[in-house]
Protein backbone atom coordinates (compact mmCIF):
# COMPACT_ATOMS: atom_id res chain seq x y z
CA UNK A 1 0.00 0.00 0.00
CA UNK A 2 1.21 3.51 -0.80
CA UNK A 3 2.23 5.69 2.14
CA UNK A 4 -0.36 8.08 3.52
CA UNK A 5 -0.26 11.58 2.08
CA UNK A 6 -0.57 14.35 4.65
CA UNK A 7 -2.07 17.69 3.61
CA UNK A 8 -2.27 20.50 6.16
CA UNK A 9 -4.55 23.44 5.48
CA UNK A 10 -3.74 27.04 6.29
CA UNK A 11 -6.21 29.60 7.63
CA UNK A 12 -5.68 31.59 4.43
CA UNK A 13 -6.27 28.63 2.12
CA UNK A 14 -9.07 26.20 2.92
CA UNK A 15 -9.74 25.45 -0.75
CA UNK A 16 -10.64 21.95 -1.91
CA UNK A 17 -11.63 22.31 -5.55
CA UNK A 18 -8.34 23.79 -6.79
CA UNK A 19 -5.86 23.12 -3.99
CA UNK A 20 -2.70 21.84 -5.74
CA UNK A 21 -1.33 19.97 -2.71
CA UNK A 22 -4.62 18.19 -2.12
CA UNK A 23 -5.17 17.34 -5.79
CA UNK A 24 -1.61 15.98 -6.14
CA UNK A 25 -1.94 13.90 -2.97
CA UNK A 26 -5.35 12.54 -4.01
CA UNK A 27 -4.02 11.62 -7.47
CA UNK A 28 -1.56 9.16 -5.91
CA UNK A 29 -4.42 6.94 -4.75
CA UNK A 30 -2.81 6.72 -1.31
CA UNK A 31 -4.86 7.27 1.85
CA UNK A 32 -5.16 10.95 2.78
CA UNK A 33 -4.68 12.52 6.18
CA UNK A 34 -5.90 16.10 6.32
CA UNK A 35 -4.96 18.52 9.07
CA UNK A 36 -5.55 22.03 10.29
CA UNK A 37 -3.57 23.54 13.15
CA UNK A 38 -5.41 26.18 15.17
CA UNK A 39 -2.12 27.72 16.23
CA UNK A 40 -1.38 30.17 18.99
CA UNK A 41 -0.32 32.52 16.21
CA UNK A 42 -3.92 32.59 14.91
CA UNK A 43 -5.19 34.01 18.19
CA UNK A 44 -2.30 36.37 18.90
CA UNK A 45 -1.72 40.00 18.08
CA UNK A 46 -3.77 42.50 16.16
CA UNK A 47 -4.20 40.11 13.24
CA UNK A 48 -5.60 37.33 15.40
CA UNK A 49 -8.81 35.50 14.53
CA UNK A 50 -11.50 36.80 16.89
CA UNK A 51 -15.23 37.32 17.16
CA UNK A 52 -17.26 36.69 14.02
CA UNK A 53 -14.13 35.66 12.07
CA UNK A 54 -13.45 32.94 14.65
CA UNK A 55 -17.02 31.64 14.34
CA UNK A 56 -16.77 31.75 10.54
CA UNK A 57 -13.49 29.81 10.61
CA UNK A 58 -15.00 27.17 12.92
CA UNK A 59 -17.96 26.74 10.55
CA UNK A 60 -15.64 26.60 7.54
CA UNK A 61 -13.64 23.83 9.22
CA UNK A 62 -16.85 21.85 9.87
CA UNK A 63 -17.75 22.16 6.18
CA UNK A 64 -14.20 21.19 5.19
CA UNK A 65 -14.36 18.10 7.42
CA UNK A 66 -17.64 17.00 5.83
CA UNK A 67 -16.26 17.54 2.33
CA UNK A 68 -13.08 15.62 3.21
CA UNK A 69 -15.16 12.66 4.34
CA UNK A 70 -17.55 12.76 1.39
CA UNK A 71 -15.01 13.42 -1.37
CA UNK A 72 -11.95 11.53 -0.13
CA UNK A 73 -13.03 9.30 2.74
CA UNK A 74 -10.57 11.27 4.85
CA UNK A 75 -10.84 12.72 8.33
CA UNK A 76 -9.84 16.31 8.98
CA UNK A 77 -7.74 16.43 12.12
CA UNK A 78 -7.95 19.81 13.86
CA UNK A 79 -5.42 20.48 16.60
CA UNK A 80 -4.63 23.50 18.74
CA UNK A 81 -1.28 24.70 20.03
CA UNK A 82 1.95 26.00 18.58
CA UNK A 83 1.91 25.49 14.83
CA UNK A 84 4.91 23.12 14.66
CA UNK A 85 3.67 20.98 17.59
CA UNK A 86 0.18 20.86 16.09
CA UNK A 87 1.51 19.75 12.72
CA UNK A 88 3.51 16.98 14.41
CA UNK A 89 0.36 15.86 16.27
CA UNK A 90 -1.53 15.67 12.97
CA UNK A 91 1.31 13.64 11.44
CA UNK A 92 1.34 11.19 14.37
CA UNK A 93 -2.44 10.75 14.24
CA UNK A 94 -2.26 10.05 10.51
CA UNK A 95 0.44 7.47 11.10
CA UNK A 96 -1.64 5.77 13.78
CA UNK A 97 -4.81 5.76 11.69
CA UNK A 98 -3.23 4.65 8.43
CA UNK A 99 -0.19 2.71 9.60
CA UNK A 100 2.08 5.08 7.71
Amino acid sequence: MAPTRLVCFDVDDLRFRDNPALLDAAATGAPLALGFVWSEELAAGDGGVRGAARVYLAEALKALALKAQNDYGATLCVRTGPSCAGAECVRRRASAEHGA
